[in-house]
C-alpha cells in the first residue's frame, strides 16, 4: 500500500516537475526540525533537506558523515531519498517509544513463569499440622491447577520491521 501510495506521488509529481537527485554527506542534524545540513559531492551549495518526504511522523534520522541521496524539484523543498546510515528511524512520530528487544523480553517473562512455577509446585505440596484427638494430622492446601506455559517470541513479536 505505502508503495503504491509512492509510487502514484512520484509519477503525479514528476509528470509536472523536473526532479533532480544528489549525491553527498550529512554536514549536521536537527532533529526537532526534522532537516540536516547536505553538503553535494558535485561542490554545489549546502542544501536544508527534510528528512521526511510524505506526513513528517516518519522519518530517518541521518547519522552526521554519512553518505543521503537527495532528491528535489526545481531547486526547491529538498527530501531525503535513502540513508547511507542511520541514527534513529521514527514512526509515528515516536509516540510509543522504542521498539522492543525481543530476546530480552522473551528471556525476562520466561524467567518470571519459572517463579511461578516453582511456587505453585510449593504450594501444592505444602501441609499443615493440625490439632487433633490423639496424634496431629496433616492437612494439604488446595491444589493450584492453573498450568502456566513458557511464552514464544512468535507469538508477540512482528518480523516487519527489524533492528
Amino acid at each position: 500500500m505505502i508503495k503504491d501510495v509512492f509510487n502514484d506521488f512520484i509519477e503525479n509529481w514528476a509528470s509536472k516537475h523536473a526532479i533532480y537527485l544528489k549525491l553527498g554527506t550529512v554536514k549536521s542534524v536537527n532533529v526537532s526540525e526534522k532537516t540536516f545540513i547536505f553538503v553535494p559531492n558535485t561542490g554545489d551549495a549546502e542544501i536544508d533537506v527534510y528528512m521526511s518526504v510524505f506526513d513528517g511522523e516518519s522519518y530517518i534520522v541521518p547519522k552526521v558523515g554519512s553518505v543521503v541521496l537527495v532528491g528535489y524539484s526545481d531547486n526547491v523543498n529538498a527530501y531525503c531519498i535513502h540513508v547511507q546510515q542511520a541514527e534513529t528511524i521514527v514512526f509515528n512520530n515516536g509516540d510509543n517509544k522504542g521498539l522492543i528487544n525481543i530476546e530480552s523480553l522473551t528471556s525476562k517473562i520466561n524467567g518470571l513463569i519459572s517463579e511461578i512455577k516453582t511456587m505453585k509446585a510449593t504450594l501444592n505440596t505444602h501441609t499443615h499440622m493440625v490439632a487433633s484427638v490423639g496424634a496431629p494430622t496433616a492437612t494439604a492446601l488446595p491444589q493450584i491447577s492453573v498450568n502456566f506455559t513458557d511464552l514464544d517470541k512468535n507469538d508477540y513479536e512482528d518480523t516487519k520491521i527489524l533492528h
